[in-house]
């Protein structure tokens, strides 16, 4: 951002934080995986949340959970991703909106849609198939 100062005090301007695509979209409702956030302008010496809120249907009391991020470069955060039910959504197929909270001035960002499914992916087979 940009620095304005004279003999008394320094103002420095923090930019709006743009968020753009989130990877993966969609993970097991077990969580415990990190998702990596694209927008920007991340910057290194700032700290920041990922603000996970589950999308309701209707205006009920919604349950928000932060988790810290870790700023990867200026144009990416990677966050981990709570089980669903820290966000009362524990069932398939539900959607969480994922936001990011800069900590310095509480400001947050737009909001990417993540989804709760289980799809099956292998992610390592033990033992490893054997050619005959």
């Amino acid at each position: 951002g940009d620095e304005y100062f004279d003999s008394r005090f320094v103002i420095k301007y923090l930019p709006a934080i743009e968020l753009d695509l989130i990877s993966p979209s969609h993970g097991s409702i077990n969580g415990g995986y990190n998702i990596r956030i694209f927008g920007g302008i991340f910057d290194p010496f700032q700290k920041y949340s990922c603000l996970m809120v589950p999308q309701q249907k209707d205006d009920s009391t919604t349950v928000s959970v932060l988790s810290d991020a870790f700023v990867v470069n200026a144009t990416c955060i990677e966050c981990d991703m709570p089980d669903a039910s820290a966000l009362d959504n524990a069932r398939w197929g539900s959607i969480t909106r994922i936001l990011v909270k800069r900590i310095v001035d509480d400001e947050i960002s737009n909001d990417l849609l993540f989804f709760y499914d289980d799809k099956l992916e292998l992610t390592s087979l033990k033992p490893p198939l054997m050619s005959e």
